[in-house]
């Protein structure tokens, strides 16, 4: 089957209105749906997103794709970046009412932790969501916990004792000891005395 495709689509989907047919939703830069949602975390990169949409069962199948760069800053050296981003996601979503104080399902989150051999699915308290809010927490999921520019061929990791920045300073009376040699943490205590 075909899938639907169109210029216009709404930042808010109401899955009620997904049926049989995929509903696709792209957006770019040049577009700019999602200009304002991804400004905190992309700036001014361009971006490309595309979403599929597709019902299954009482459940429905959301698949992606999200190329763009985030711009970080190096962990090695504090210079500026960008990171690639090229990311396909997959997830399976299912609107259920929230658990109610006793129900006989409340000593588990949802049903589907009892067995492990279940897939993985994100349970919705009503049907719309929000792209602009799923595009975003799947792209910031993709942050490094330790950003290096390895993989930005433009950056080149500087050398640290010739860095120079605003909100970075090494301190001229305490100089950077050799690598591999640490100061000593007792020598403070040379000059302590007791009181007699």
């Amino acid at each position: 089957m075909a899938s639907k495709k169109s210029n216009y689509f709404p930042l808010r989907l109401n899955l009620n209105e997904v049926n049989e047919e995929p509903l696709d939703f792209n957006s770019s830069r040049a577009s700019g749906e999602l200009n304002s949602a991804l400004e905190s975390l992309i700036r001014d990169e361009d971006y490309k997103v595309e979403v599929s949409f597709q019902k299954a069962g009482n459940a429905y199948l959301v698949k992606g794709d999200i190329d763009t760069s985030l711009p970080l800053v190096c962990s090695d050296c504090g210079g500026e970046f960008n990171h690639p981003v090229r990311h396909h996601f997959e997830d399976i979503l299912v609107v259920q009412a929230p658990y109610k104080k006793g129900d006989h399902a409340s000593k588990n989150n949802h049903a589907h932790e009892w067995d492990e051999d279940q897939p993985q699915c994100t349970y919705l308290e009503n049907p719309v969501v929000m792209m602009g809010d799923l595009v975003y927490e799947e792209l910031a999921l993709q942050e490094p916990f330790r950003p290096t520019g390895k993989l930005d061929p433009k950056h080149v990791c500087e050398d640290v004792r010739q860095i120079q920045r605003d909100w970075l300073s090494i301190g001229k009376d305490q100089p950077l000891e050799a690598e591999g040699k640490a100061a000593n943490p007792f020598e403070a205590l040379k000059s302590l005395k007791l009181k007699s």
